[in-house]
C-alpha cells in the first residue's frame, strides 16, 4: 500500500463517500442533526487550539454516536464535512456567503474583510461557524429572534434526553447526566455522587441509574481507540465474540470491542495483573489494560511496552511502537523542528499537507525513508525527505500529491 494511503488513514473516513445514501432514509436528517448537536456540546468551537484538534474531537463525538447506533455509519462523512467546513479552531475566520448569477455558495475566509462580493453579485458574513448552515437563498441565513415571555414550560424528563447534552428534570437531590442509562442516554443520579461516565478509567466506580453496572470499556476500530466507563445492563454479557452493544464483564475485566457498526466484535479481557490499584492519602496508581503497543494505531499510542520503554508513533508509519524511555519519538516532537527519533533508518521529517476537499491543513512530524525525496513538484508515494531545516509541503488533490521542500 502506498505511503500516502497509510499516512492519511486517520483522515480517510472524513472524505465524502459516493453513493453512501445519507439523508435518503427516514430518520437520517434527525440523526445528522443530533450528531452535530453532540459535537457542538463536546467540542468548543471558539476555544479549539487549531482546526485539526477540533476535527479530532468532532470525529470522536460522531463515532460515539455511530457506536450507540444513533448515527448511521453512512452519515458519518456528512457530519464530518460540516465540521471540516467550519471556522472552528481558526481564529478570526468567517463563513462567507457569495451570491452570483442566482447561485449562493459558502466559502471560508481568513477574516471578514476577505468576504467580498463579485461584480455582479453580493456577499455577506455568516453568523454561524459551519458552511452547512451559514447561507440561505441569495443571502446569509438569519438567526431567529426569540420573544421573551413569562411563561415557564414544563421541564422535559431527564430520561428523554440523548447524547452528551443532558439537561432534563430529575427528582430533588438528583442531577441529569450522560450515560447513566446506557451508551449516550441520560439518567438521574444522586447530586453528590460521581456518575459512571465521570469516573476514572479503568476503575469505573461511578454511579449508574437503575440497576445498571458501570463497566470499563474499550471502543476501537482500525483507526481509533477510546477508553470509557459505560453504564451497561448487567444481564447482557460482553461477548463472547459478538455483541449488539457493550455488555457486562466479571470483576477485574474490561469489555473490549472492535468496530462501530453492530454487531461488533467483543470479549471480556483481564486488566493487566502486573499493575494494581492503590489509593492512599498521598499516592494513587492506576490499573492499565494489557494491550500491546504494536497492536495500536497512532495517535492512540497508550499500549504496554517492556520496562524501560514507552509507546509512541507517527502518522506516516501508522502503527505504534516501543521507544526507549527518555527518547522523544518523531511523532511526539514539535513541528517544524521535528527533532524526534525514528526506528530503523528512517528520518524524522516536518510535513505539511493541505487537503482542500476537507478544508484541512495538517502539520506534523513523520518518519520517512531517506531514499524517498520530497518532490520536486510531485510525490507519487506520499511525503518525502527534505534537506535539514526544510518542510515537505504537499497539496492533496484527486491525483498524486503535489509537493516541494520549502522553508517553515
Amino acid at each position: 500500500m502506498r505511503l500516502l494511503v497509510a499516512a492519511f488513514a486517520v483522515l480517510a473516513a472524513w472524505a465524502p463517500v459516493a453513493g453512501a445514501g445519507c439523508l435518503d432514509q427516514p430518520g437520517d436528517a434527525a440523526a445528522v442533526a443530533g450528531a452535530r448537536a453532540a459535537i457542538a456540546a463536546a467540542c468548543d468551537c471558539a476555544a479549539a487550539a487549531n482546526h485539526t484538534t477540533y476535527l479530532r474531537c468532532a470525529r470522536t463525538a460522531a463515532l460515539l454516536r455511530v457506536g450507540a447506533s444513533s448515527l448511521p455509519r453512512r452519515c458519518l462523512s456528512t457530519v464530518m464535512r460540516c465540521a471540516a467546513q467550519s471556522i472552528c479552531g481558526r481564529p478570526g475566520a468567517v463563513t462567507c456567503c457569495v451570491t452570483n448569477h442566482a447561485q449562493t455558495r459558502c466559502h471560508l475566509e481568513r477574516n471578514a474583510g476577505k468576504c467580498v462580493a463579485p461584480k455582479t453579485g453580493s456577499a455577506c458574513v455568516g453568523s454561524v461557524p459551519s458552511c452547512c448552515d451559514a447561507c440561505a437563498a441569495g443571502s446569509c441565513a438569519t438567526t431567529p429572534t426569540t420573544t421573551v415571555t413569562t411563561t415557564t414550560l414544563p421541564a422535559a424528563p431527564c430520561a428523554d434526553g440523548f447524547g452528551v447534552v443532558c439537561s432534563g428534570s430529575c427528582p430533588p437531590a438528583e442531577r441529569c447526566v450522560d450515560g447513566a442509562n446506557g451508551v449516550l442516554t441520560c439518567g438521574c443520579v444522586p447530586a453528590g455522587a460521581t456518575a459512571c461516565g465521570e469516573s476514572a478509567f479503568p476503575q469505573c466506580g461511578g454511579v449508574c441509574a437503575g440497576n445498571r453496572k458501570c463497566q470499563a470499556t474499550v471502543l476501537a476500530d482500525v483507526q481509533q481507540q477510546f477508553t470509557v466507563c459505560l453504564c451497561v445492563d448487567p444481564a447482557v454479557p460482553c461477548g463472547p465474540n459478538q455483541c449488539a452493544e457493550p455488555g457486562a464483564c466479571p470483576s477485574g475485566q474490561f469489555c473490549d470491542t472492535f468496530g462501530f457498526e453492530a454487531p461488533v466484535e467483543c470479549n471480556c479481557l483481564p486488566l493487566n495483573p502486573s499493575t494494581t490499584t492503590t489509593v492512599s492519602v498521598t499516592t494513587t496508581t492506576s490499573t492499565t489494560i494489557a494491550t500491546p503497543c504494536a497492536n495500536l494505531m497512532f495517535p492512540q499510542c497508550n499500549g504496554t511496552c517492556p520496562a524501560g520503554s514507552h509507546c509512541a508513533g507517527d502518522l506516516a508509519s501508522g502503527f505504534c511502537s516501543c521507544y526507549p524511555a527518555g527518547v522523544t519519538a518523531c511523532g511526539e516532537s514539535a513541528y517544524p523542528t521535528c527533532g524526534g527519533s525514528c526506528l530503523g533508518t528512517k528520518t524524522c521529517q516536518a510535513v505539511r499537507t493541505i487537503i482542500p476537499a476537507l478544508s484541512l491543513d495538517v502539520r506534523d512530524c513523520e518518519c520517512l525513508a531517506p531514499a524517498a525525496p520530497c518532490g520536486p513538484n510531485v510525490c507519487p508515494a506520499g511525503p518525502g525527505v527534505c534537506p535539514p531545516g526544510k518542510v515537505c509541503s504537499g497539496f492533496a488533490t484527486s491525483g498524486p500529491l503535489e509537493c516541494n521542500c520549502v522553508n517553515p
